[in-house]
């Protein structure tokens, strides 16, 4: 039993070998459809079923025949015929039926617990990717300010404006967030690799800058509630709790007497004899002890599945503990962020001569370390 935090999404079908996708939902939905995990899952699911519809009718009728030479000579032969179908109980039936369709619904829960656990990870990695390409972004404006820079103190250093070493250091400013760049590309090959594997190796991109907007019930009780009843394991914990039930019904009805009806003929020294043929089956020793073991895992399942809820209780707790400060954080930074931004005044500051080159890379790179954790706690 897994204890993922589990997202869902819709269904989206493409077209052809090859589609570059823009938006986080367009992904996902992709991905739904071509994963091929999920197929196979979907096509278990299918066999599934046909197994759990065998063995609902009636067992195969039976034709016996018997001829038997008499001892001394004279004394005849016999032939004995007898066609007869056996059948249990009829509320077994009736039982193994509700056991099928319960079974089937199993298989179901099955597949959709898969495919929101798949598509789960797949959104981990678009969430990263959407950070990647806001990140991307950053750089390339950085990149766009720092060869201009570069460019003018190779002005000023031509005119004897500057030094060499103000020069050299932003150059280095620029082979360091290059190297910065090309990492972040790196990431975001993987990341566009690893959807592509999720998409059944179909290529695929996510180009997009927005994250998708999440509702959080600011009510942990209530969210903890949400969560239940959206939760596919719980689901399946629940499904096979109704399954043992079911067991021990039909264990209980194997318990009752089996029928045999069906027509005998017997003939010997030239008579003949026909007529009903009946038998039943005693259950004495046969399903001995069967429904005190379907009871005892029922009561097994029933005790499992607390205990996945006090885990699933004390996870999400965590989870909403660290969702609630980092919520708090992002706050704070967004309203120094959106208030002003400090390349600017630095910027200035340096061509008043209010600070030198070297105080200037400092504190430049001091806000993009700042700004940098603000985008990693988005």
């Amino acid at each position: 039993m897994k204890n993922t935090f589990i997202i869902a999404i819709g269904i989206f079908c493409i077209q052809g070998n090859s589609f570059a996708q823009q938006t986080i939902e367009s992904v996902l939905s992709s991905i739904e459809t071509n994963n091929l995990k999920l197929q196979a899952v979907k096509k278990a699911g299918e066999a599934q079923n046909i197994q759990n519809s065998t063995g609902l009718t009636l067992e195969n009728p039976q034709v016996n025949y018997d001829y038997m030479i008499g001892r001394p000579v004279g004394a005849g032969n016999q032939t004995d015929i007898v066609v007869s179908q056996s059948f249990d109980f009829p509320s077994v039936y009736m039982h193994k039926k509700e056991l099928s369709l319960e079974k089937n619904k199993l298989s179901d829960l099955s597949y959709q617990a898969e495919r929101k656990q798949m598509l789960f990870e797949a959104k981990a990695v678009c969430i990263d990717q959407i950070y990647r390409n806001k990140l991307a972004s950053q750089y390339t404006q950085r990149k766009k300010s720092l060869e201009i820079l570069v460019a003018n103190y190779q002005k000023k250093l031509d005119k004897g404006e500057s030094t060499i070493i103000e020069v050299n250091k932003a150059q280095l400013q620029l082979i360091e967030l290059n190297k910065e760049i090309e990492m972040n590309n790196s990431m975001i090959r993987q990341n566009n690799e690893k959807l592509s594997a999720f998409n059944g190796g179909i290529a695929i991109q996510l180009t997009d800058t927005l994250y998708p907007v999440n509702q959080i019930n600011p009510d942990l009780e209530q969210l903890y509630a949400q969560v239940q009843q959206n939760d596919p394991y719980l689901k399946l914990a629940e499904q096979d709790n109704v399954i043992a039930l079911k067991q021990i019904e039909l264990s209980k009805a194997l318990t009752l007497p089996k029928f045999e009806f069906g027509y005998h003929y017997q003939g010997i020294l030239g008579q003949r004899f026909n007529g009903a043929h009946a038998a039943m089956t005693i259950p004495l020793w046969e399903h001995k002890n069967t429904i005190k073991a379907t009871q005892a895992s029922s009561e097994t399942l029933e005790l499992e599945k607390q205990v996945y809820l006090n885990e699933r209780k004390n996870e999400l707790k965590n989870i909403f503990e660290k969702y609630i400060t980092l919520k708090k954080t992002l706050e704070q930074y967004q309203s120094v962020f959106t208030t002003f931004s400090n390349t600017d005044l630095l910027l200035k500051a340096l061509n008043l001569g209010e600070i030198n080159t070297i105080e200037y890379f400092q504190e430049l790179n001091y806000y993009y370390k700042i700004y940098n954790s603000y985008m990693s706690i988005e």
